[in-house]
């Protein structure tokens, strides 16, 4: 089964300020591998989103909340927290490795 991935405003969001904090704080370099990396990552969910681990944040939502790791160099891994309904897997938001655990009152919409 194939599946259609979608952002929500607050994942959209969270990526222009993840490469925005990318390209202050190392390079443009380092913003658009982000980016390459993210890309590439959601061919995951597109085909097996149910292979992604249970986020650990699950536990604070009705809906099961999974995660998808991935990483930009040896870096500890960038997560994003989706969900799957029907055929869509719906991408709530995306978090670096120093951020803090999302509650629902942190997810537009939610």
């Amino acid at each position: 089964m194939s599946y259609r991935v979608e952002l929500t405003a607050g994942a959209h969001a969270d990526l222009a300020r993840l490469m925005v904090w990318l390209e202050e704080r190392s390079s443009i370099v380092a913003a658009d591998r982000f980016s390459m990396r993210f890309d590439e990552a959601l061919d995951r969910p597109e085909s097996r989103p149910l292979s992604c681990g249970l986020a650990y944040e699950n536990r604070y939502f009705a809906e099961e909340v999974r995660h998808l790791l991935f990483r930009v160099g040896k870096s500890k891994p960038y997560r994003a927290l989706f969900i799957v309904q029907d055929d869509v897997v719906k991408i709530l938001c995306i978090r670096a490795p120093s951020e803090k655990p999302v509650k629902p009152r942190d997810i537009e919409g939610e």
